[in-house]
């Protein structure tokens, strides 16, 4: 019997992150918590605890003390998104661990054009785990009146899988690599390079993806005087032909336990044409506990807007 599949929903308009012909999404790109998605993404300059580990793993070298964080949502109303991520500082630098997955309804499998009713449905489910660390090089390189350095390091364990009859599973490795500096005159600057092994997802079929290696470049500046924080980052693929993408983001804290965010996030449509998406949110902090709050409109695909919520703690 032949079995057809019907309704395919093409999985990398689901995806905030950048993914071109030939290249399998980056899902780390949106599994990440409310805060940075509000300040459209701009975070390679910001990088403070375990939202720093998709953007750069430098920055969790910051952290003081242990700190989690959990995000969850639903994308076209059908695509499940979830993150759980934690940070622990050790006295030998700090460590990382960010668990992003994502499940696509991708169609039927039937041999039924009429109807998908008694049809079997299909799923693509993507996983990823991200084993972080980071160090704060201030013991090592003392120079206050500069300000503090740290560097770090993601290991990525890619897992992805189509669970129809002809479908199976594939499985990769990749890296990131990312500094951070932090001055005493409240600007930051980090740049992150990912993806930097190449990594390939190997399928059981013998078919191979690969992951986009990117650049991300960006710094930061908190204006105490009026308790706003202004970051901008930029993003270059390296691949040929693909566009340098700007992310720009602004958090207003006009009381200690509330801010309000703003941003632009660019995406790649193709290989020389960026989409404006603008995000908003709002966050609420009290005894540790965060609760954050985003929104994403795409730009040429507005019905496909998406909310977002994370909880983050700080023990």
């Amino acid at each position: 019997m032949i079995k057809k599949i019907s309704i395919i929903l093409i999985f990398y308009l689901f995806l905030t992150s950048v993914s071109f012909a030939g290249y399998t999404a980056d899902i780390s790109q949106s599994g990440v918590g409310a805060r940075p998605i509000a300040m459209g993404k701009a975070f390679v300059g910001i990088a403070d605890g375990s939202n720093a580990i998709a953007f750069n793993p430098a920055g969790i070298g910051f952290t003081p003390h242990f700190e989690i964080t959990s995000m969850q949502t639903k994308l076209l109303n059908v695509v499940d998104y979830k993150m759980l991520a934690g940070v622990m500082a050790t006295r030998f630098g700090n460590i990382g661990l960010n668990y992003v997955s994502a499940i696509t309804p991708a169609g039927y499998e039937t041999t039924d054009q009429a109807s998908t009713s008694s049809a079997i449905p299909i799923n693509y489910e993507s996983s990823m785990m991200i084993l972080s660390y980071a160090m704060n090089m201030r013991n090592l390189i003392r120079a206050s009146n500069i300000g503090q350095l740290a560097f770090g390091a993601n290991v990525k364990l890619i897992n992805n899988s189509l669970n129809s009859t002809n479908g199976g599973s594939g499985s990769g490795v990749d890296a990131d690599i990312g500094m951070l500096l932090t001055t005493p005159i409240n600007f930051n600057f980090g740049i992150s390079a990912q993806n930097i092994l190449g990594g390939n997802i190997n399928w059981e079929s013998g078919n191979v993806d690969n992951f986009p290696a990117l650049v991300r470049f960006g710094g930061s500046y908190n204006w105490k005087k009026f308790n706003t924080l202004i970051t901008c980052d930029g993003v270059l693929p390296l691949e040929d032909n693909h566009p340098l993408m700007m992310h720009a983001g602004i958090e207003w804290t006009p009381i200690e336990y509330f801010a309000l965010r703003a941003g632009l996030d660019q995406d790649a449509l193709g290989t020389n044409e960026v989409v404006q998406n603008f995000t908003y949110g709002a966050g609420f902090n009290i005894k540790g506990f965060s609760f954050d709050y985003a929104y994403k409109q795409k730009g040429i695909y507005s019905d496909i807007s998406s909310h977002y919520l994370s909880i983050s703690y700080l023990f």
